[in-house]
């Protein structure tokens, strides 16, 4: 069994750190937020979990259902919302092209306690 957590937002990332200890790294309260977004669908039972920039993004080709709000000062001095993608909307052929992520994407794929990180 997995969880994906998925957050949209800006970060900075690239190879940080000293002389001989440098590594890629992300700095930016989205790294932190993606997490929060993965563990709250993990322990919701939700496959996949985004965040309300996510979510905007993905409602008009997605069902998506709100499981959590989260008052995350680190990220927003608002409530947010955490919510489950579920399976994909029927379109119509009429629609063409594709939903585009508005800013950068950060995904979290938990396999047992493991993290990866992905960006886009």
């Amino acid at each position: 069994k997995f969880s994906i957590g998925i957050a949209s937002g800006e970060v900075k990332c690239g190879n940080m750190g000293c002389e001989g200890m440098k590594k890629f790294s992300f700095i930016g309260s989205l790294a932190s937020w993606v997490h929060v977004v993965e563990r709250v669908g993990r322990l919701r039972g939700a496959d996949i979990a985004v965040g309300p920039v996510v979510e905007e993004e993905l409602v008009s080709i997605v069902y998506m259902r709100s499981i959590q709000h989260i008052l995350y000062t680190k990220h927003s001095s608002k409530v947010l919302m955490v919510f489950e993608a579920g399976d994909k909307k029927k379109i119509s052929r009429k629609r063409s092209g594709c939903t585009r992520w508005s800013r950068g994407t950060a995904m979290t794929l938990t396999l047992r306690s493991t993290h990866v990180i992905l960006f886009s």
